[in-house]
């Protein structure tokens, strides 16, 4: 974690610590900490990712859920985007095939369409898939829903 990362949560740690007074001393009781260790996370100081995310915890902050931003700020980013052009290259029509994992003869397909959704500023997806469940029966299935792609670690 770099420093610009550590100083942009501790920022975030000391709001939520404000916005609720509480205590330093609180915070560390809720984390199961020294209270040392809530004012290094503060102030940004290097932390066992293990003792950093124990105070997160005990503030509710999900350090999954932020990424830094171009100004150095916390920002949420789990569910949307700030700009189009940013997912603008996964846009468009995809093919999966797949082994289903408790019958490895049977392949499955699925028709995958991403598209940008302008009202909550993210990608919707849109998934129909048909297989023979045991083999015989035929199934056909459709999901949809909203799709995050987190670059850093190459996940959806």
């Amino acid at each position: 974690m770099n420093d610009k990362l550590r100083a942009a949560i501790g920022r975030r740690i000391a709001q939520v610590r404000d916005q609720r007074g509480l205590t330093l001393i609180q915070v560390a009781d809720a984390a199961k900490c020294d209270e040392a260790t809530v004012r290094n996370a503060i102030a940004g100081r290097p932390l066992r990712q293990k003792s950093l995310a124990a105070v997160c915890r005990a503030l509710d902050i999900d350090l999954a859920d932020f990424a830094l931003g171009e100004a150095g700020e916390l920002t949420q980013r789990i569910y949307g985007y700030e700009r189009r052009n940013e997912v603008r290259h996964y846009e468009g029509f995809y093919l999966l095939y797949y082994y289903n994992l408790l019958d490895h003869q049977n392949l499955f397909c699925s028709a995958v369409r991403i598209a940008w959704d302008d009202a909550d500023r993210a990608l919707a997806v849109e998934e129909y898939t048909r297989f023979r469940q045991d083999g015989i029966t035929p199934f056909d299935g459709v999901m949809n829903g909203h799709l995050y792609i987190n670059e850093e670690i190459g996940f959806a």
